[in-house]
């Protein structure tokens, strides 16, 4: 059977879509994708908490200005807390892809895309995965490297112990569990484990805001507290 006919789920992702009156559609060739649309609303204040939990997904269409939106971050944010927000977006730019990771994307999509490449990130949203484009994450991360902060220093802004930052690290990069229990040498179940850990470290909910948090303390000088260091920090676990 063919890799692609494996990755299918028995069923379609079912899936809410909602657009914007500045960006409409969210995406315009979802009936090209292997999909299954339940509801299509216009704007992000009709959606309906309570029934959050009855989707795989929220396809939320949005603009960067949109992005910037208080009301719609919080809105955003609690509807992440509750199931899969993937983001679309006409060409959307790294500042754009750091802002949706902080609130709480699963993951973000350019409308340009073909259907295929839109049914992988969803795929990969519901997976767990960090579902943003690549070449933005590797945007972001030649912008740490330029920046004047050293990421060591800024890494310790963050409290979480040295295994849980080279986990995050690599959700960073776009790396799924078994990628970063291969990379590491560990189990994906530990990989688990250091996940949940540093979310509750890090008051964060999701794994786009914890890479979020990585990315933001490179590159920005931070006043955090640092972890005391550890005698054996090879063997910290989460």
């Amino acid at each position: 059977m063919p890799d692609d006919e494996r990755s299918i789920p028995p069923r379609r992702p079912r899936v809410c879509v909602v657009d914007s009156q500045l960006s409409v559609p969210a995406y315009d060739r979802l009936d090209e994708c292997h999909l299954d649309v339940m509801a299509v609303l216009p704007r992000i204040s009709e959606v309906e908490i309570a029934l959050l939990r009855g989707f795989d997904v929220v396809i939320l269409g949005c603009t960067e200005s949109m992005l910037l939106n208080r009301n719609f971050e919080r809105r955003a944010t609690r509807i992440a807390q509750l199931t899969r927000l993937v983001g679309v977006a006409p060409n959307p730019t790294p500042d754009a892809l750091a802002r949706a990771a902080r609130i709480g994307f699963h993951g973000f999509v350019a409308r340009e895309v073909s259907p295929r490449a839109f049914d992988r990130s969803i795929l990969a949203a519901i997976a767990g995965e960090l579902a943003f484009p690549r070449a933005v994450i590797a945007a972001l991360l030649r912008l740490i490297r330029r920046s004047r902060v050293n990421p060591a220093d800024a890494d310790g802004a963050i409290p979480v112990t040295a295994r849980q930052r080279q986990v995050i690290d690599l959700i960073a990069r776009g790396a799924n569990d078994r990628e970063i229990a291969d990379e590491l040498r560990i189990s994906q179940s530990t990989v688990h484990k250091h996940v949940q850990n540093a979310l509750k470290r890090t008051s964060t909910k999701t794994r786009s805001q914890l890479a979020a948090e990585l990315i933001s303390a490179r590159a920005t000088p931070s006043r955090g507290r640092r972890l005391p260091r550890r005698a054996s920090p090879s063997r910290a676990l989460g």
